[in-house]
């Protein structure tokens, strides 16, 4: 390695660190103060890279890159990012001549005497693991937010786009796919030679490769061939959904076509569906990667299930002009990309699911998740800060997934969706492939527009939590609706309301309380459309009356805002919780909306193992079993009986129950036009050793025999220790999680700690909540940008107990000084054990 100009480099470190006493070039990570230097200085970015990939993963692949730019005149050192350590850098060149440079907090550092206006720096390197995901047989990168500089030199900002040419050798037996086509390959040997074209400009988040042992299926779309690269051995499971992932794409492409009025901007469009990939799916353009069971459904596949993968695919493609054509400056802006491919991919489907009730599934997929967070301390607004893209992976979460698309609707309903597509479509003609912010769209949106847009971006982007309205009857009909009455905030916004079961009434909160004319009110349901947001309180005559009534409304709607304002109360402490339950499980059998019917059962599952004593669940769950069970065995609809055969394995705790599981886990009882896919097979298997010792290892062995996948074998291995019968060998994997290399395969992790957690399982994971919690930076520091919010919700999710509660308590006050990021998502995480404990985390009972 290179240390020749170690004295000198070491000098305008200095002379870097001290032009401010508040200058953070030099921070770990990319600052905003080094991207916005970065960016006024350099421009015409390309990128040449190679890697050498070996079929062991246990050796290192070794790197080139050739980094082209345009400088303007400075005497500013040159920053690269590259984020593993400085024996990873083999040699930097210019002109092909070696220069001197320092490795400084994730940075290589080049004097500035060196650069030139227009410059070519060549430099080896050994590839950083982080962001590789290396598996037996296969690997692919995950570069977002900023994890392009945890395997390669660059510049790993969004602002700096770049062409990126791409050469990988790889074995002979493997296959490679990346951004744009294959120019050239060959075999050499026991080595094969990719050569990829050349890539439009692109943000580095945005360039990906993978490489591996996979099935290739082709097809044409849209004029181009279209591949799909996976590793499913299953050839019938394939065959069955293969129509349907090529036909979505296509769909959605057109769609957006027409609704932008700008063709598809990339060369092709691959996709590669990847066993236990870290999210649904990534927008990479050129090749969309995808988490394989999000695509591949089982048989059993319900009509909302089948909804779900269309929405996904939609929504993947819509980054390809929403994120991919135009980007975020800044990540502070990422919810813009993500609210986009969101709410576009809802109106992409809506047309090719006509059986499907859309404005109740738009209400059901965001609303209750965006409480889920807006309810709790640890929320934050939609438009967020950010000093430094490493603490970028923080920003997202249902925030931006769930609440962000509710906001988008509320502004195309203020604007118009004419006027609304008119904005997107000037939007994304002014900055295709460039750069632009929320302000610079919300500008071009208010041209379209005589409405307040500033207002409405205070309350519903800049604006943190959720209003709570309470209202109280008065005399001569009036009705006192009252928004945020203790906390003094109000968000503009309509509200309708059931009036008597016959009549709806709409006011328009343009402060803290509105007083109304409504005439003689017996009983009232707040946001009877479900689409004022926040909680509603509802008066305790009324919560009786539609306790009753619930089950003979025919406006699904309706029944759903009535379902969310049961459970928020409940939740809450406002509604009896007990009473709640029981509604929600008698209805069970009669709800004929699938899409309701998923709520109540995820609801009740939260209400039942969160908030009921194992002296309550015991006098309840007979009634939760045989309605569930019933409903398996009688009911038509298959996504129905779907629903509510993953409901009972969740929930089950009687002998009984398990016997009947068992038997239809083995065999000897089938289902008439219900058969059990291997994911339903594993889940069983997993949920009935949980309930019975004796019999756990039989089961385990015997389900270990029957997988022929050795994608799944592998998981159900790692994850069948997290419920092993031994005490000891139960602490020893949960040890095992503390070394970072055992975290690499993200979704096995999550789902062994949510089999470690479960409710049944709490005596004995509560001795390691603590040290769960304790991990929490360094997850931070080495996990994919949803991992740490998902290993909280996965050690929470089976905890009620108040020595759970003072574990945390404690924690949060001996660390009381631990990044705010972090902290959120503690809060939102823990949120339910807190109420739980009647602890609320809210201003808002």
């Amino acid at each position: 390695m290179f240390r020749f100009g170690f004295i000198l480099s070491l000098a305008s470190f200095f002379i870097l660190t001290s032009c401010s006493d508040n200058s953070t070039l030099l921070d770990a990570g990319v600052s905003k103060e080094l991207a916005a230097l970065r960016k006024s200085q350099i421009s015409n970015v390309e990128y040449h890279l190679s890697f050498d990939i070996p079929a062991n993963k246990e050796k290192e692949i070794k790197g080139k890159v050739s980094i082209n730019f345009d400088s303007e005149p400075s005497s500013e050192d040159l920053i690269l990012d590259f984020n593993t350590n400085d024996s990873s850098v083999l040699s930097v060149k210019i002109d092909n001549t070696n220069v001197p440079f320092d490795y400084i907090n994730e940075h290589v550092v080049i004097e500035g005497k060196y650069i030139n206006e227009r410059n070519k720096i060549d430099i080896e390197f050994i590839a950083g693991d982080l962001s590789l995901n290396r598996k037996e047989d296969f690997l692919y990168t995950l570069f977002v937010p900023d994890r392009a500089a945890t395997c390669f030199p660059l510049f790993d900002q969004p602002d700096i786009k770049a062409k990126y040419s791409l050469e990988l050798t790889i074995p002979s037996y493997w296959k490679a796919v990346a951004n744009s086509k294959v120019i050239n390959q060959k075999k050499a040997g026991e080595k094969l030679h990719y050569t990829f074209e050349k890539t439009l400009p692109i943000s580095s988040y945005l360039f990906a490769f993978a490489a591996g042992e996979f099935k290739v299926e082709k097809v044409e779309l849209n004029g181009r061939e279209t591949r799909l690269y996976h590793r499913e051995t299953d050839s019938a499971k394939v065959a069955k959904n293969l129509n349907a992932i090529f036909d979505w794409h296509a769909k959605s492409q057109l769609w957006l076509e027409n609704y932008t009025g700008i063709d598809y901007s990339f060369n092709k469009l691959d996709y590669v569906l990847l066993p236990a990939f870290q999210y649904n799916g990534m927008e990479h353009p050129g090749a969309i990667f995808y988490k394989a069971s999000s695509l591949f459904l089982d048989e059993n596949a319900s009509d909302v299930q089948k909804l779900n993968r269309a929405r996904l695919i939609a929504h993947e493609v819509a980054h390809m002009w929403f994120g991919n054509l135009v980007t975020m400056k800044w990540f502070d802006d990422v919810w813009l990309k993500e609210v986009f491919a969101n709410f576009m991919a809802a109106k992409i489907i809506a047309p090719s699911f006509s059986e499907i009730n859309h404005e109740l599934q738009f209400i059901l997929s965001h609303y209750p998740k965006a409480y889920e967070v807006d309810r709790t301390l640890g929320t934050h607004p939609i438009s967020q800060n950010l000093d430094n893209l490493k603490n970028a992976g923080f920003l997202y979460g249902n925030i931006i997934y769930q609440k962000a698309p509710i906001v988008m609707d509320k502004l195309e309903r203020i604007m118009g969706e004419e006027e609304f597509q008119n904005g997107i479509r000037t939007y994304l003609a002014t900055y295709s492939f460039g750069n632009a912010t929320w302000d610079q769209l919300i500008t071009i949106l208010a041209d379209q527009t005589d409405k307040d847009l500033k207002q409405w971006n205070k309350d519903w982007v800049e604006r943190e939590g959720m209003p709570a309205v309470d209202y109280r009857k008065g005399s001569k009909g009036l009705i006192f609706f009252h928004q945020n009455n203790n906390t003094r905030k109000y968000w503009h916004q309509s509200l309708t309301s059931l009036i008597n079961d016959s009549a709806t009434h709409t006011i328009y909160f343009d402060n803290y309380h509105v007083v109304t004319d409504v005439g003689t009110v017996n009983h009232l349901l707040p946001n009877s459309n479900s689409l004022g947001y926040g909680y509603f309180k509802i008066d305790s005559a009324s919560a009786v009356h539609y306790m009753n009534k619930v089950d003979s409304m025919s406006n699904p709607i309706q029944r759903s805002a009535i379902w969310m304002n049961f459970y928020e109360g409940a939740i809450r402490g406002n509604i009896d919780r007990m009473n709640v339950l029981k509604t929600m499980i008698r209805n069970l059998s009669i709800e004929n909306e699938q899409i309701v019917l998923n709520y109540l059962c995820e609801s009740i599952e939260i209400l039942y193992w969160q908030f009921l004593t194992e002296k309550e669940r015991k006098a309840i769950s007979p009634s939760l079993e045989g309605v569930l069970l019933n409903g398996i065995v009688n009911r038509t609809e298959a996504g129905a009986r779907s629903t509510m055969f993953h409901a009972l394995c969740k929930v089950f705790e009687s002998e009984q129950a398990w016997q009947v599981l068992y038997n239809i886990w083995n065999g000897n009882l089938e289902l008439e036009d219900y058969n059990l896919s291997k994911s339903d097979q594993t889940q069983l298997a997993y949920q009935l050793s949980m309930r019975n010792e004796e019999k756990a290892d039989s089961i385990l062995n015997y389900h270990e025999t029957e997988l022929d996948n050795p994608d799944e074998l592998a998981r159900f291995q790692f994850v069948r220790q997290a419920i092993t019968t031994d005490p000891d060998e139960r602490l020893q994997f949960f040890n095992s999680l503390k070394q970072p290399e055992n975290r690499e395969n993200e979704e096995w992790v999550l789902e062994s700690l949510r089999l470690f957690n479960h409710p049944l399982m709490q005596d004995q994971s509560i001795n390691q909540l603590e040290a769960s919690l304790e991990l929490l930076e360094e997850i931070k520091l080495t996990g994919d940008i949803f991992f740490p919010k998902r290993w909280l919700d996965a050690v929470f999710q089976g905890h009620n107990s108040e020595e759970a509660y003072e574990v945390v308590k404690n924690f949060l006050y001996q660390n009381h000084n631990m990044p705010q990021d972090l902290k959120n998502k503690l809060l939102q995480s823990s949120d339910l054990l807190f109420r739980s404990n009647n602890h609320f985390t809210d201003s808002n009972n």
